[in-house]
């Protein structure tokens, strides 16, 4: 995968550390619509993502250089559905 250095939209997701019990690291986090920015689903937007999902990232900086492994399963604007897992 190649590094985007210039994104377009940017936002910070975070794991609320009350909402999982134990000790983990390195491990998958789902994401849906519910949990992503309503602005990626614009359909009239510049800077919504594309249909597909195709230039959705996910980093663990700001600057996107250290990228997360992503499995976007499903996304669709038209509909406001996602399903991305995160690891």
């Amino acid at each position: 995968m190649s590094l985007i250095s210039n994104f377009g939209y940017k936002c910070k997701l975070s794991v609320v550390s009350d909402k999982v019990t134990g000790t983990h690291a390195d491990f998958p986090v789902l994401l849906t619509q519910e949990n992503l920015p309503v602005e990626m689903f614009s359909v009239n937007d510049s800077i919504s993502a594309i249909d597909g999902g195709g230039d959705i990232r996910f980093s663990v900086d700001a600057e996107g250089v250290n990228q997360l492994a992503c499995e976007i399963v499903y996304f669709q604007k038209i509909n406001h559905k996602a399903i991305i897992w995160v690891k």
